[in-house]
């Protein structure tokens, strides 16, 4: 039996769900009660900075993937040779890990009432594998035992799972879960500000985006 090949298809599916209701009630008291005293002269960024460490990991795209691993098996002779197709739904998620940020990563204009934040770029985890639901095609006779076709199953997982992991930080996923998570992060930014009466105009850059600029 020699090494499979592998075929990928995908589905990207957009989570950007902003928590902007639930941050600020996720908020601790003293943090809470400063809102809604935040005028001009107090310091807008410290209770930002303070409200996104509240969320660390924010989840903000996810992708379903389908993975065909294509394993060949050579029969004693032509008519018994084989093709194991194995068909392996798969999911990552992308996350924003905001524990990290700082004042430097935030810009208040208070007079124009601008918030600028720049952000780490979403990141996937790493892939999640639905074994259950794979689906195993054989094309010609079928003469494994149950132990080989377990085998080349459980292979088949491994494959795909690394396959899929790769997958997900091509261009067009990245890009997919960026433009999520700036609409995801930009609700969620402004959520204690605007809870302050300040209706502010927000912009979320990825660090990735704010290096191109210089």
């Amino acid at each position: 039996m020699r090494g499979g090949t592998l075929l990928v298809g995908v589905v990207a599916l957009g989570l950007g769900i902003a928590y902007g209701p639930q941050l600020i009630e996720k908020l601790p008291a003293p943090v809470s009660g400063f809102l809604t005293r935040l005028g001009g002269d107090e310091d807008v960024v410290a209770t930002l900075v303070t409200s996104v460490h509240k969320m660390n990991d924010l989840s903000v795209f996810g992708a379903q993937l389908y993975s065909i691993v294509k394993t060949p098996h050579e029969g004693l002779i032509d008519a018994l040779d084989t093709t194991t197709w194995v068909i392996v739904p798969g999911s990552v998620r992308y996350v924003v890990n905001l524990s990290t940020l700082d004042r430097g990563n935030f810009n208040w204009d208070a007079k124009t009432r601008t918030l600028v934040v720049v952000v780490p770029d979403p990141v996937p985890t790493e892939a999640n594998i639905d074994g259950a639901r794979a689906r195993v095609l054989v094309d010609g006779v079928d003469l494994a035992t149950g132990d080989e076709r377990e085998r080349i199953l459980q292979k088949s997982l491994a494959v795909a799972r690394d396959d899929i992991g790769r997958k997900a930080r091509e261009a067009f996923f990245m890009g997919s879960a960026r433009e999520a998570g700036r609409a995801a992060l930009q609700g969620n930014f402004a959520a204690p500000l605007v809870a302050a009466g300040l209706n502010p105009n927000v912009t979320v850059r990825f660090r990735s985006e704010a290096l191109l600029k210089g």
